[in-house]
């Protein structure tokens, strides 16, 4: 269970951008992806097919690991799969985030910001009832079921952060700096230098993901953020 943890923490952010990926050349929309990132090769608006396909991904993988868990098969793989699936939206929904794939899905559709995310979360919980129900099925005990969720959630968490700040950071400089262009910016933010610049919807995401791991400190920082969004955020550039 830990290897598979291991690797699925690891490799369940780019699981996420293949999902946007395959669904923006599904639609006619070449593209192509860092570790942490997707972009459209012709710069243009991401397709609402791409932008349902990163969330749509983990809850599918979720899914599939779910029905070989109830068919008894090969349960030290399937279960972090299946846990991991869950938890890749959760963390920022609990976080009290909206991510940015989320709000552009409703605003396609016009509808209220928050509907995707409710959408999403809805289908997580049922998946980790499922998940839960399961554990009844084999009555494993109250210790290894908490191994269950926590072994493959500390392994997102470990791996996902050295994915992010090492391998996407020194193989994928580029996308890299684009993606946390809006990390560099906070000293600016408290220096007042200039207006911070939102070159993604990437940006935003990632530093939700910063929030819900405890890397930035929620309370100041996000109240800065909304009044500096407020009087000073600039339009936002598809990259």
């Amino acid at each position: 269970m830990a290897i598979t943890s291991l690797i699925g923490g690891f490799l369940l952010i780019p699981f996420h951008e293949f999902g946007h990926v395959v669904c923006d050349w599904i639609t006619g929309h070449p593209a192509a992806m860092s570790y942490a990132r997707d972009y459209l090769l012709s710069g243009g608006k991401t397709p609402f097919l791409g932008l349902l396909g990163g969330p749509l991904f983990p809850l599918l993988l979720s899914a599939i690991s779910i029905i070989c868990i109830y068919r008894g098969t090969q349960l030290s793989v399937f279960y972090p799969l299946a846990v991991l699936g869950t938890l890749e939206r959760l963390l920022l929904y609990i976080s009290g985030s909206t991510p940015s794939d989320e709000r552009d899905l409703a605003r396609a559709l016009a509808w209220p910001a928050a509907s995707f995310k409710y959408i999403f979360l809805s289908a997580e919980l049922l998946l980790l009832a499922l998940i839960l129900l399961s554990l009844f099925k084999f009555k494993f005990g109250i210790g290894r079921s908490i191994l269950i969720f926590v072994v493959p959630a500390a392994a997102f968490v470990v791996c996902a952060s050295f994915g992010v700040f090492v391998v996407d950071r020194f193989v994928f400089p580029h996308q890299h700096q684009l993606e946390f262009g809006l990390v560099a910016p906070i000293l600016d933010i408290f220096s007042r230098r200039g207006p911070l610049v939102v070159h993604s919807r990437h940006q935003e995401t990632m530093t939700d993901y910063l929030f819900a791991y405890g890397t930035l400190q929620p309370g100041r920082l996000r109240d800065v953020f909304a009044a500096h969004w407020a009087g000073q955020r600039a339009p936002r550039r598809r990259m």
